[in-house]
């Protein structure tokens, strides 16, 4: 069994406003859009799922704290749930379009969730996957740091694609006996480090 943590942005509600004249699109609009158009072109969020999700798997939506973010998220959990598949919001704290909250704790809190969620999904023995193909850039670039540190395989397709891209884990492994050596400057290093 497989947890597949999709970052989530709002191409949904782009695409929406792009192919149907609808100025304020609520959920009902979206998870209808969702229903009717083929993954391929809905969202980022179907185009990728479209080439990953099996049977059985759970999908976890990682959405911004902004309202667009939650809206897509939530029609999007929806429309997997109709689907049969077992599905979660997750909001990730200060990930918002503040660039100060962003810069400082939003990347943090992200990367904080990624690790959370992945260690639940472990210890229920589930296989986890990150799909990093939705959100701002620097999720994705977060998104794949989660995965090259924790052994995870990370997914992501770009519109212009046709098929998915699989980064596998890194061929490396960490040396954290390093890290314990040198505790005092890394202690040190993210005293500097802003926390407002």
């Amino acid at each position: 069994m497989r947890t597949i943590l999709t970052t989530v942005g709002t191409s949904l509600l782009t695409n929406l406003r792009r192919d149907q004249a609808v100025a304020r699109p609520g959920q009902q609009h979206l998870v209808q859009y969702l229903r009717q158009t083929p993954p391929e072109r809905a969202c980022a969020e179907t185009n990728s799922l479209a080439r990953l999700v099996q049977e059985e798997d759970r999908i976890i939506f990682l959405h911004s704290q902004t309202d667009e973010g939650r809206l897509c998220a939530e029609a999007l959990a929806s429309h997997y749930a109709n689907r049969g598949f077992g599905t979660r919001l997750e909001e990730v704290a200060d990930l918002t379009y503040a660039e100060e909250r962003f810069k400082l704790r939003g990347l943090r809190s992200l990367v904080a969730t990624m690790i959370a969620l992945l260690r639940q999904e472990r210890a229920q023995r589930r296989e986890v996957l990150i799909n990093a193909t939705g959100g701002f850039k620097a999720e994705i670039a977060y998104a794949t740091l989660v995965g090259l540190l924790f052994d995870v395989p990370v997914y992501y397709i770009h519109e212009a694609f046709r098929d998915i891209i699989a980064m596998p884990p890194a061929p490396i492994s960490w040396n954290y006996t390093l890290i314990a050596d040198h505790d005092e400057f890394f202690r040190m290093a993210a005293q500097r480090l802003p926390d407002t």
